[in-house]
């Protein structure tokens, strides 16, 4: 598949999909995980405890292990949620995603993707912005 632009597009499809939208009216993602960036901020600092964070991610039934979708909205939430994600599976940025943007009509699981994110360990991962990919989903 191509897009207007020429870039190629790859389907992919996620079992670990972590909805990190700040909007409380928000449509809810079929099947997805809710985390709040506030679980892992205290006293005005990331939370570095890495025993509270594998409790959160057990309590929430994510496993980082497998690959990770992390879905926010304008904000630092979802790239606060991701760079807990990076940190915590100790084994770079590979098979952790992140789609930044609302989003429109019906989940289906299918996301089309224009680029990876796949640094390779030992990379630097120079901002947030690295981990933005731009997507979209089909609408039903």
């Amino acid at each position: 598949m191509v897009d207007i632009q020429g870039q190629v597009k790859k389907k992919a499809v996620f079992e670990q999909i972590i909805d990190a939208r700040s909007d409380q009216n928000k449509k809810l993602i079929p099947g997805s995980i809710q985390l709040n960036y506030e679980l892992f901020y205290k006293d005005g600092m990331i939370l570095t405890d890495i025993l509270r964070i594998k409790s959160i991610f057990r309590e929430r039934m994510v496993t980082i292990d497998r690959p990770v979708l992390v879905v926010g909205d304008d904000g630092f939430d979802y790239s606060l949620i991701a760079l807990i994600c990076f940190l915590y599976s100790g084994r770079g940025i590979n098979g952790i995603q992140v789609l930044k943007g609302s989003i429109s009509g019906f989940f289906d699981g299918q996301l089309e993707m224009s680029q990876s994110l796949a640094a390779q360990p030992g990379s630097m991962l120079r901002s947030t912005e690295d981990l933005n990919l731009s997507g979209s989903f089909k609408d039903q």
